[in-house]
């Protein structure tokens, strides 16, 4: 990998004066620039160092899965502009989903035309491919719908603040 030790940390202010150094962001897919290349045109994404498609689902239903234990009434989401950060990164969740979902159907529709899939009930793989097709498009368009709705509530939440002299957690 080429790329100086300097340019794949970046210097993270937490405020108070504390300050860490984190391994630099990609600016498009967010992941460290250590899983990265350098070249003259900027950071490729380096094959041998991400994850399979599988990996990555899991991870992100686990992660989904830890952000529903987190941010439970009376838990650790105690600041409204970090409610509005969650909700914010909610909705950019579901916004990137619908991509996935019909690279999924385009993948399984590739698949099916190569002959390389079959159903072990039986049934006919075309009529099951056309069904997940259908259902795929359809969860497509609840993503979006989501999103939009998600991104609609972080236009309410960006306009919320903490009241002076208020209790961290109103119970």
């Amino acid at each position: 990998m080429s790329g100086r030790a300097e340019d794949m940390l970046r210097v993270v202010d937490h405020g108070f004066g504390a300050h860490s150094r984190r391994p630099a962001e990609c600016r498009t897919c967010r992941r460290p620039q250590a899983v990265h290349e350098r070249t003259e045109s900027g950071w490729l994404v380096d094959p041998a160092r991400v994850a399979e498609p599988v990996e990555h689902a899991r991870t992100a239903a686990e992660a989904v899965r830890a952000l529903n234990h987190v941010t439970l009434p009376g838990g650790r989401l105690t600041k409204v502009s970090d409610l509005d950060t969650v909700v914010t990164e909610i909705g950019l969740l579901l916004s990137r989903l619908p991509q996935a979902l019909r690279q999924c159907a385009a993948v399984l529709d590739e698949q099916a035309t190569a002959g390389r899939v079959a159903d072990d009930s039986g049934r006919d793989v075309v009529e099951v491919v056309a069904a997940v097709r259908d259902l795929l498009g359809l969860a497509d368009l609840a993503a979006q719908d989501a999103a939009g709705q998600v991104r609609a509530a972080g236009q309410h939440t960006a306009r919320l603040f903490r009241v002076a002299g208020a209790s961290e957690v109103a119970r």
